[in-house]
């Protein structure tokens, strides 16, 4: 839950909610502590990212909460009324399929088939309570990407694993059938994982690998074909146009929307900012310098130094 980064904001008053509940026998003193604690630890995952959104953009929660007007004109304005009002994607169920496994619905199925005994057991539990607050948030809270329904997935499956358990505990001999069923998922991750697994011993050739099993838009992969990375110092200060995301960098770069504004768009600022290189997405520096009005976008301030002509298309320019 804690991977997905922007939701541990939303998980924290959640939690204490939750501890607050859990823990109504315990003193003040224990309860401050447990929620001190909880708060820390809960930070310590996503705090490299918060720190890296920071560094870059001055927002560590970037993109949530951002108000700005890039470039080209676009406004992006993603104030906290953007993100509250009803979550219709999560009332539908047809959402959930790419996310959630086949056993976790066969467990789900036999937890309905035995409802009965199955609740009279789970409402024991804690954690259903911690199950029915996150609902009740994640339904006022819209968020377009699947990756926030890992926190109600972790919850959910405790539903799965009662359904699966009580229900092979009446039903013995469906247990095999249900061995198989794990087994050929288990069997599924294991063989994908030792595909990628020589790439991420440095084994294989990780430009390869990732040009093969990134989709263009994924985070704007840049280095196919070996194309860039190799013409990049430790040395050089990179601007990037038309790029998003950009995890798989391993270099120093800034984006072009911190540097120009729509009151100065002289080409100098580009050595002002000590961008030594400049990688555009989409089109060579003259359609670039054309699209956001660039002024002196002469040769003489750039020098070509590798391009990838596959759409939507890459160049690497010096800057003089």
């Amino acid at each position: 839950m804690l991977a997905t980064k922007l939701w541990t904001i939303v998980f924290i008053p959640v939690a204490i909610t939750y501890l607050f509940i859990i823990l109504k026998n315990e003193t003040i003193g224990k309860k401050i502590l447990n929620l001190l604690n909880f708060v820390f630890f809960i930070l310590i995952a996503p705090l490299l990212w918060f720190l890296r959104s920071f560094i870059l953009t001055g927002n560590p929660l970037y993109p949530a909460f951002t108000n700005q007007t890039l470039l080209d004109s676009t406004k992006w304005n993603l104030p906290l009324s953007h993100y509250l009002g009803i979550n219709y994607a999560i009332l539908d169920p047809s959402y959930y399929l790419n996310v959630f496994s086949p056993l976790f619905f066969l467990g789900i199925i036999l937890a309905v088939y035995r409802f009965r005994d199955n609740f009279s057991l789970i409402k024991k539990l804690s954690i259903f309570k911690y199950l029915l607050i996150l609902l009740i948030v994640y339904l006022f809270i819209i968020y377009p990407y699947g990756r926030y329904l890992l926190g109600l997935y972790v919850l959910l499956i405790f539903l799965a694993a009662f359904g699966l358990h009580n229900f092979l505990s009446k039903f013995k001999r469906f247990k095999y059938l249900i061995y198989l069923v794990v087994l050929v998922i288990f069997s599924h991750y294991l063989i994908n994982s030792m595909l990628a697994l020589p790439y991420s011993l440095g084994m294989a050739n990780k430009n390869n690998y990732l040009s093969r099993i990134l989709i263009r838009d994924n985070s704007s992969y840049y280095d196919f074909g070996n194309k860039f990375n190799k013409y990049i110092s430790g040395n050089d200060l990179v601007a990037m146009y038309n790029f998003h995301g950009y995890y798989y960098a391993d270099f120093k770069y800034i984006d072009i929307n911190y540097i120009f504004d729509n009151k100065n768009r002289d080409f100098k600022l580009l050595k002002e900012k000590g961008v030594t290189k400049i990688l555009i997405r989409g089109g060579d520096i003259k359609w670039f310098c054309e699209k956001i009005k660039i002024n002196d976008c002469k040769s003489g301030n750039y020098s070509p130094i590798s391009n990838y002509l596959v759409h939507p298309y890459y160049y690497l320019y010096n800057i003089k």
